[in-house]
């Protein structure tokens, strides 16, 4: 019986040493960033952050990377959507779609910051937007973002990037 089984558990050896090895596939590491810029739309019952406009340019979502968007609403946002894309502008390249599954997945989420991590190993473009309900001064303390005009407001203080691991920016 020992001699039947010792043929097979060496054929078997070399596919489950490479299934071991790999895991799920080539290890990654795509580092940490932080985003500062964005688009800003002070509204009397919204607040609204976006890392990029609809048509881009979406940021770099590489394998394994983590994006600190700092989204300067000052208060934490009720709802974050999160597209991806495999292009930087993808009305011009194909598209975007909303992020499912493991591809962006929200770490932390507070009145300065959204912590986004990718679990895959694959590579993208993200775009984040975010909505918030502004504080009344009145009411709790906090800060009144409703514009004196009344009038919807937009602000772009554009794209300022930082990568915590890489002095290049690439």
């Amino acid at each position: 019986m020992l001699r039947a089984i010792f043929p097979m558990a060496i054929l078997a050896t070399p596919f489950v040493l490479t299934t071991a090895q790999s895991g799920c596939g080539p290890s990654c590491s795509g580092g940490e960033r932080s985003f500062d810029g964005g688009v800003h739309t002070i509204g009397a019952d919204d607040l609204v952050f976006e890392s990029s406009t609809i048509d881009g340019p979406f940021l770099p979502f590489e394998g394994a990377a983590v994006w600190h968007f700092h989204h300067g609403l000052g208060v934490r946002p009720y709802q974050v959507d999160v597209t991806l894309s495999f292009a930087d502008r993808p009305e011009d390249n194909g598209g975007s779609a909303a992020s499912a599954g493991n591809l962006a997945i929200v770490l932390k989420t507070n009145d300065d910051v959204i912590d986004i991590k990718s679990d895959t190993c694959a590579s993208y473009f993200i775009r984040v937007v975010a909505h918030a309900h502004p504080k009344s001064s009145t009411s709790d303390g906090g800060v009144d973002a409703s514009p004196d005009t009344g009038a919807d407001a937009s602000i772009d203080t554009g794209p300022e990037v930082s990568d915590a691991t890489d002095a290049k920016g690439d």
